[in-house]
């Protein structure tokens, strides 16, 4: 990489942003994804524990089930590599 950004400076600074704009992706859809896990896993008693039962009972039984895993477990398909690899 440092062999390239000294042949072709602009291929490699491009090469940077779009990568940059690749982790810049991935960091705001890990966030969104993250955001739910963090306001089910509060610890919580009553009504509202049973209301979040309630509620994550009736989507993993959905046929969505495993896309919400997905979700959960915050996998990303996204593959992004390092620049110049």
């Amino acid at each position: 990489m440092i062999g390239q950004a000294v042949q072709d400076r602009a291929g490699a600074e491009a090469s940077l942003r779009r990568y940059e704009r690749r982790r810049l992706r991935s960091a705001q859809l890990a966030t969104r994804q993250a955001e739910p896990n963090m306001l089910f896993g509060r610890p919580s008693g009553g009504l509202t524990r049973q209301v979040r039962e309630g509620m994550l009972h009736a989507l993993l039984a959905a046929p969505t089930a495993p896309l919400l895993a997905r979700a959960f477990a915050v996998k990303i398909k996204e593959s992004s590599p390092c620049p110049g690899s």
